[in-house]
């Protein structure tokens, strides 16, 4: 058998399991303003972290736009039969095309899917790829607007800011094929 603490002892072990007794007794019975707000912080959290479909209005918009500026300004054929385009700087456009989606594609796909980082853990896990994307994706559009100015000038940032939009939110859709 253990031996009893000295009185001394004894009254602060007792105090300390009538305080104990009576804490839980309040957790179990009487939930605090505290628990409310916890229960009410954690439902907003829940609220706010609800994914947003990449399938909403606004996206598919785009993707008409995109598709409806392709068809009735020729786009295709403009840009790969026009002699008018100037192919040095569409070509150095495409490449920072490429760099920005690659970026894209590294975050999406195995970034997300294959090491399971979500998207708000993307910048600790590499800093650069967000700034990167951005810069090549700003220099991309400057260029092929460039390129495309001698077809059909102030409406070339129009057409080609549609393509982009449309392209962006296909390959932002690519996961949710994958």
């Amino acid at each position: 058998m253990t031996s009893l603490p000295k009185h001394a002892d004894r009254e602060a072990f007792y105090q300390n399991v009538r305080e104990r007794t009576v804490k839980s007794w309040r957790k179990a019975y009487m939930p605090s303003q505290t628990d409310e707000q916890e229960k009410a912080e954690k439902l907003v959290e829940k609220l706010r972290t609800k994914p947003e479909s990449v399938y909403s209005i606004n996206n598919v918009l785009w993707v008409i736009a995109s598709i409806g500026v392709f068809y009735f300004t020729d786009f295709g054929l403009v840009v790969l039969y026009d002699t008018r385009v100037n192919r040095t700087w569409l070509n150095v456009g495409c490449v920072f095309l490429m760099m920005a989606v690659a970026c894209c594609l590294y975050c999406v796909i195995w970034l997300s899917k294959v090491k399971g980082i979500k998207h708000e853990k993307w910048e600790e896990h590499n800093m650069f790829v967000i700034p990167v994307a951005t810069i090549s994706s700003i220099l991309c559009m400057m260029l092929v607007c460039y390129s495309l100015w001698p077809i059909w000038n102030v409406f070339t940032i129009f057409i080609v800011g549609v393509q982009f939009m449309g392209f962006i939110v296909v390959v932002a859709m690519v996961p949710d094929i994958v």
